[in-house]
């Protein structure tokens, strides 16, 4: 593959940002047992422009969120 068609098929950055919180927020969904689309709904609503909701400060909080949820969790004192 030449250099030229291997930069033709490089992902888009944004593309793939969007990617990967749409899959956190699927995360999210299954875990809370909502429907799917409705933790990536909740994004979109509080980042409402002029805040962009793909960024990668969005998808950081969405991962320290998804772990915090998974500490308590598995932290909880009535787990054997």
């Amino acid at each position: 593959m030449t250099a030229a068609r291997h930069l033709s098929v490089a992902p888009d950055p944004a593309g793939v940002l969007q990617r990967e919180i749409a899959e956190v927020c699927v995360q999210i969904d299954g875990r809370l047992g909502n429907p799917r689309g409705t933790a990536e709904r909740g994004v979109y609503f509080w980042h409402w422009p002029p805040h962009p909701a793909q960024t990668v400060e969005t998808l950081a909080a969405l991962h320290a969120d998804a772990v915090a949820f998974l500490h308590k969790l598995t932290n909880r004192e009535d787990m054997p």
